[in-house]
This record gives C-alpha cells, structure tokens and sequence, in this order.
C-alpha cells in the first residue's frame, strides 16, 4: 500500500440506502484513488454470514477488508473497484467526481444477485438523494 490505511478523506456511517456506507469526507475528482484494501482470496465456505461479503475473482472469491467490506451497491455508482490476486490489493476509485458527503457506491453486477438467488437491487443514487428528503 503506498498510503496509510487511515486517511480522512471517508467516513464511515449510517446510509439511507442500507445499513451502514462509506461517504466522501472531502470532495474527490474523477479517477482518484479512495481506498487501497487488503482482501482475503479464497473459495466459498457455506458460511451464510460471510456469503453477502464475497466478490467474484476471476472464479476465486474476494473479502475485502477495511472499508472495501462496508461500499453499498447502485447500478449508477460513482467508484469502481480492482482485483489484484497477486498482491491481494482492492483498489477502489472514483468513476466520477464525487461530492464531499456523498456516499460512495460501487456496482456488485447483476452476477453478485444472481449467484445468491436475489433480484438485482437496482439502486441509484437519484433513488438515494429521495430517500435521504424523507427523512
């Protein structure tokens, strides 16, 4: 990793999508780096409570750890993630500029819904922002 794990730039927090997210705690421009997580590779336990945190690998299943576990789902999403098996490192990146405050979403594709009998979400951040006046 060539940054501290603990930067100031994301915070951690209820989300008015699901559960907790991670948001911008300054803004981001487009292609910045956001996060570097570790993440454990390895095949599918059975295990029904790790199942929601797995991510396609290249037919292996990745963990991310840090924040990486933490990112909701929209099909709109503003960061977009990588998978190095070899060193183990998720980079995450902003798609696009992002506001401070803002949550950040990446997509799980429509094959993370599927592989867990799930109908895709389809979450947006328009469908967000609405949530979020309601309150």
């Amino acid at each position: 990793m060539k940054k501290p794990l603990f930067q100031n730039k994301l915070i951690v927090k209820e989300s008015p999508t699901h559960g907790y997210g991670v948001f911008a705690g300054k803004s981001l421009k487009k292609g910045e780096l956001i996060e570097e997580c570790y993440c454990l590779i390895s095949k599918k336990s059975g295990d029904k409570g790790l199942e929601d945190y797995y991510f396609d690998a290249k037919g292996q299943s990745a963990i991310f750890l840090g924040f990486g576990c933490i990112y909701n789902h929209s099909d709109d999403a503003n960061a977009d993630y990588d998978i190095n098996l070899k060193t183990r490192i998720t980079t995450i990146k902003a798609d696009r500029a992002i506001k401070k405050g803002e949550e950040i979403f990446v997509s799980y594709g429509d094959e993370w819904f599927k592989s867990r009998g799930l109908k895709p979400r389809h979450v947006t951040r328009k469908k967000q922002k609405s949530r979020q006046k309601k309150r």
